[in-house]
């Protein structure tokens, strides 16, 4: 079991915060085989994640306003969907017009596959200056589908062109798969003829010849209605794993940069660290649970066993002390909710000197998200993050 945490006299207070991240919406049309909406069995059959908590949950209107009330600070917000698409928020223009109203200068940013939402919100949307939109288009109209399942590419094109020629800032975001690089050269030239500011190259998120393979063969299926009837979670014996692979990042010159933390810095000396470690950044889930990250937000339904027993026991140890849903806006007040040892800095306070930490200090999530090292990596230089430490790849 997870050793009791130590605190830090540091405030935690809704003041300091300055960025959010939040899922407004876990509702989504598509059916991208890697989300979390998905239960992956035998390593090639889908179904619906009934672990999922925030599945098809929204965020109303008045939690949100009531959210972002709190946040004085407030600069930058981030609408993602590690469940969802916020375009599938039936209030999302007048959310974002309500926190404009309380931070004129706040910069918006969202992330969307572009076939959803009603033309009057993209309209809205594409008169405030403040919001900034990433169309997620994985190629062209031949291959598009093929990851972002059962997306309609013309109900993209519509919705992007809509929001383009009312105003709108648009960036493409072009994930590269195998069955779509060639696509590229085409897909950056259409981009700049629709009128996109910029074409975002970005490296797949699960860069495995397997997961390759299944995005293929699930292109040609309809999307799972179903949950799996038996466990899929398997509890294991963790400690020595997660000890072997902690001490293999860590000799290896391993270092981690969270993002729950902006003010957690490496200085041109990467051994000297600033110790002022606030936390400026949090996430909220389409449930209402507030986390440092969308990362740790998944981890109740990671696929990977030992990690999702690890984090079964640090679970325990939050209930345990501050009882259950203690971290969620439907029943606890976020100024609570950040006192808790949940956040930085004292989820991240091993980061400063890991040679000395120990392994259940740091959360594996921490590392395969926000952890660098400098080695080299076998499978190729799509990404520089650690996850090969505790993440078995095909």
């Amino acid at each position: 079991m997870p050793r009791s945490l130590q605190s830090y006299a540091i405030d935690k207070s809704c003041e300091q915060l300055t960025e959010v991240e939040i899922g407004i919406s876990g509702r989504c049309n598509a059916g991208c085989v890697d989300c979390e909406r998905w239960t992956i069995v035998n390593q090639s059959e889908l179904y619906v994640n009934k672990n999922n908590p925030a599945l098809n949950k929204i965020i109303d209107r008045a939690t949100a306003k009531q959210l972002f009330q709190k946040i004085k600070r407030l600069k930058n917000v981030l609408f993602i969907g590690t469940t969802g698409d916020p375009l599938s928020h039936p209030e999302l223009d007048l959310i974002c017009q309500d926190i404009i109203d309380m931070y004129p200068k706040v910069r918006i940013q969202m992330h969307t596959n572009g076939s959803l939402g009603k033309e009057n919100v993209w309209k809205n949307l594409a008169g405030m200056k403040n919001v900034h939109i990433e169309f997620a288009i994985d190629g062209l109209e031949d291959t598009n589908h093929i990851y972002r399942r059962n997306v309609k590419w013309d109900s993209v094109m519509r919705n992007a062109k809509l929001f383009i020629e009312t105003g709108g800032n648009a960036e493409w975001k072009f994930v590269a798969f195998p069955h779509n690089r060639h696509q590229i050269p085409r897909a950056r030239k259409m981009s700049k003829e629709l009128g996109f500011q910029n074409f975002n190259l970005v490296s797949r998120h699960s860069p495995t010849v397997w997961m390759d393979n299944l995005i293929l063969r699930q292109s040609k299926n309809k999307l799972p209605t179903q949950t799996y009837d038996g466990s899929t979670k398997n509890y294991v014996d963790y400690k020595k794993i997660l000890e072997d692979n902690f001490e293999k990042f860590v000799q290896s010159n391993g270092m981690i940069e969270p993002e729950c933390a902006s003010n957690f810095r490496y200085e041109t000396d990467p051994k000297k660290i600033r110790q002022k470690n606030t936390p400026t950044k949090i996430f909220v889930e389409a449930d209402g649970t507030v986390w440092p990250c969308c990362f740790i937000a998944v981890l109740d339904f990671y696929a990977n066993d030992v990690i999702g027993s690890h984090w079964q026991d640090k679970k325990k140890f939050f209930t345990d002390k501050y009882g259950e849903n203690f971290n969620n806006l439907f029943h606890n007040q976020l100024e609570n909710i950040l006192k808790t040892e949940l956040f930085p800095p004292y989820i991240t306070k091993g980061f400063t000197d890991l040679k000395n930490a120990q392994a259940d200090d740091i959360m594996p999530a921490c590392i395969i998200n926000c952890g660098k090292c400098k080695f080299y990596d076998p499978i190729g230089s799509e990404t520089d993050h650690s996850s090969e430490f505790f993440m078995h790849r095909n």
